[in-house]
């Protein structure tokens, strides 16, 4: 509080009606000076004074003039999954995965942002709720991948202060049939999966032969019976020879017993 000056003024040096003058005006100063603060002073000055949430993250009290300052988010980490994201983008406050107009199109712009430019809404999964820090769609993952998470806020956040939590969107290679992924935060509350690579085909494998044996063949099957060689003409003509001297043999017989 400041002193009165007409206190300490000297009344001798100066004529009555001047001095009386002085010290009326040195009054209304004082006054002035010492005039309590409106309410709505005290709770501006008592912002502009404060830290902070504890957490890095301005808690939007700042502002002047009665008026709330934007929220400061986090920006996203291409740690926030594991195996590791490729881009990302984020963060942003609430949870943008759902089908609202104003939503759509900041998911459009997101996933614009890391490479996912011709996304006309159609999702391979639509909004999968979370309750841990792993995230297993139905479908496998193939190739490159797009996916959108949104943190709550609270307790192991990216921004645990954030009314609404905040959201953002990652692209990373999933490899061949990535069945899930980890998250690095625990508050995970929904995942949405936007693309994903077709699965690979994968062609029989190709076995060489070694030491194959022949075709069956398709001749019919041999009889029973065992075949002869064919007699040569040699042969024929002894046989011929033969069977005439035994008729010869024969025919003489039969004279000499009769």
């Amino acid at each position: 509080m400041l002193k009165p000056l007409a206190a300490t003024a000297k009344a001798a040096s100066l004529p009555s009606g001047m001095a009386a003058t002085l010290a009326a005006a040195i009054g209304v100063v004082a006054i002035v000076a010492v005039a309590p603060e409106p309410a709505w002073a005290k709770n501006d000055k008592s912002s502009s004074s404060s830290k902070g949430n504890g957490n890095g993250n301005s808690n939007g009290s700042g502002a002047t003039g009665g008026q709330a300052a934007p929220v400061v988010l986090p920006v996203c980490a291409l740690s926030d999954l594991s195996p590791g994201a490729a881009a990302c983008s984020g963060f942003f406050q609430g949870n943008l995965l759902n089908n609202s107009s104003p939503d759509v199109s900041a998911q459009l712009a997101a996933l614009n942002a890391i490479g996912l430019s011709n996304w006309d809404g159609s999702l391979v999964e639509p909004q999968m709720n979370l309750s841990s820090s792993l995230v297993d769609f139905q479908t496998a993952l193939n190739g490159v991948t797009w996916v959108g998470i949104h943190f709550g806020a609270g307790t192991n956040s990216p921004s645990p202060q954030t009314p609404g939590g905040v959201t953002g969107f990652y692209r990373f290679d999933a490899g061949v049939n990535l069945a899930s992924f980890m998250l690095s935060y625990g508050s995970a509350s929904a995942a949405r999966l936007y693309a994903t690579g077709p699965a690979p085909v994968i062609p029989p494998p190709v076995i060489t032969p070694t030491n194959e044996p022949e075709p069956p063949s398709m001749d019919p099957p041999p009889s029973n019976g065992a075949v002869g060689a064919v007699p040569e003409p040699a042969t024929w003509a002894m046989m011929i020879l033969g069977f005439g001297a035994a008729g010869a043999f024969l025919r003489r017989r039969r004279a000499a017993l009769a």
